[in-house]
């Protein structure tokens, strides 16, 4: 089999039918795991047409060495190594048989030629690339330990246990490259496990293993976002099972460090008499796309008006330094600054 999968886009949990380009033609191919009669097990190919749509399966068929009648039933498609020749890595929801060695199965030419010790009781496999090396990695999630697991695709051939991964993370978690580095990162809801620090609350795993703790005084659920369109990720983190929506943004520095919103600041700016200033106030603030902002104390000596991308337009009447004071709102909450305005 030759792949041509060019970014990590495709997972699944059980049953989850395997998207990917397993003979290079650069169309995505679907396979479907079965399980047969007479112990074995199987998996039906259907290639990509040119138009859209599948060609009707091929199915391929393996001995089953459990001790009882059950197959994989989730999986990928990737490039193990590297070396231009596409893999399925399969693995058991219920946890690999008796009689099965690994708890990851990997099929070359649609055959088994070995596996890997991983998480025994999955709950759902993914593609991410987590080194920036250009091979695309594996993660696992499982519902039984609520763990991800991450595992670096090498170019010998093997799975590596990566360093991101979090514990006690059953509410949700996302994926998204918080430091901009090329490498994903993880972003986790945590649910009280008592395996986890913090028990419950907000954490950040950066590509090497750095742990950013955002919040650690609740239960979220958490998204990974441009909630500000500045190109960086932040973090929507909402509280669970809340009777009314209770939201927090982190906004993103695009090198692992975030700040709650809304965090207003207060701003210094130099304005000529008599010109016409826009004073874009939110370019240092942390805010969303949807904050609101309000004159709470106007200037002396000149006038304002707000403007739609974030900040006010002022002209002075007066040759006299000014200032005015501002309330940023966001997700409900608020911040005041103030902007001094120096007049030359």
């Amino acid at each position: 089999m030759t792949t041509a999968l060019a970014q990590p886009a495709f997972a699944g949990g059980p049953g989850d039918p395997l998207l990917g380009d397993v003979n290079g033609d650069g169309r995505t191919d679907r396979a479907t795991l079965v399980e047969l009669p007479n112990f074995e097990c199987g998996v039906d190919v259907e290639l990509g047409k040119a138009g859209g749509g599948f060609d009707p399966a091929t199915r391929y068929s393996w001995p089953n060495t459990g001790h009882w009648a059950y197959c994989p039933d989730m999986g990928v498609i990737f490039d193990l190594g590297g070396d231009g020749d596409s893999e399925l890595l399969l693995a058991y929801f219920w946890g690999r048989p008796d009689g099965v060695d690994t708890d990851l199965i990997l099929l070359e030419d649609f055959t088994p030629t070995g596996g890997f010790d991983a998480i025994w009781m999955p709950s759902f496999l993914g593609l991410e690339n987590f080194n920036d090396d250009d091979l695309v990695d594996v993660y696992e999630y499982t519902d039984q330990s609520a763990a991800v697991i991450t595992w670096l695709n090498t170019p010998s051939g093997q799975l590596v246990r990566g360093p991101v991964e979090a514990h006690g993370i059953s509410l949700s978690y996302d994926f998204a490259d918080f430091d901009r580095n090329g490498s994903t990162d993880l972003v986790a809801g945590f649910d009280g496990d008592a395996s986890s620090t913090p028990h419950t609350g907000v954490v950040v795993t950066l590509d090497d293993g750095e742990r950013v703790v955002l919040r650690d005084d609740d239960y979220y659920e958490v998204d990974a976002l441009d909630a500000n369109s500045d190109s960086k990720q932040d973090v929507r983190a909402e509280k669970w099972n809340y009777p009314t929506p209770d939201v927090t943004h982190f906004i993103g520095d695009g090198r692992g460090h975030f700040t709650e919103a809304p965090n207003a600041v207060d701003d210094t700016v130099q304005v000529a008499y008599q010109e016409q200033k826009t004073i874009s106030v939110l370019v240092n603030d942390a805010a969303t796309n949807a904050a609101t902002l309000e004159i709470v104390t106007p200037p002396a000596y000149g006038t304002i008006v707000r403007t739609t991308n974030k900040g006010f337009i002022y002209r002075n009447t007066v040759k006299h330094d000014d200032s005015f004071v501002y309330r940023l709102t966001v997700d409900g909450k608020s911040e005041t600054a103030t902007a001094n305005l120096r007049v030359r």
